[in-house]
């Protein structure tokens, strides 16, 4: 396996989510009408594909639980960070976490059927 690749793609991956949280950051105006906190949301969830359902899901409730308080995602930057979190923690774990245990769960079946014959 090439390690040098392998840390360039994780590199790239949380360069590019911390690049789309800054903006959105930056750029979040309080308007309800502005499409700041979807833009963070449809990044996210393409760079953390598809595992991003399961983030998408705890997001929609999360986002009802700070609504109900009047904390919406377009108006509020800590609401705004909560929900690229998730993303972010759920797309870190199937790229990097999941992705690593199920290639050496496949090595060992690999080996163990090699053996075997």
């Amino acid at each position: 396996m090439d390690y040098k690749k392998v840390w360039g793609f994780i590199r790239a991956w949380i360069v590019i989510s911390i690049l789309a949280l800054l903006a959105a950051l930056f750029f979040l105006d309080g308007q309800k009408e502005s499409e700041i906190a979807n833009t963070l949301t449809f990044v996210m969830f393409i760079i953390s594909f598809p595992a991003s359902w399961l983030g998408f899901a705890l997001e929609i409730s999360m986002l009802d639980l700070f609504g109900q308080k009047q904390m919406h995602i377009y108006d509020n930057r800590l609401v705004l960070f909560l929900a690229w979190a998730l993303f972010f923690v759920v797309g870190y774990l199937q790229w990097f976490i999941l992705s690593r245990i199920v290639t050496a769960i496949a090595k060992k079946r690999k080996a163990k059927v090699h053996s075997a014959s």
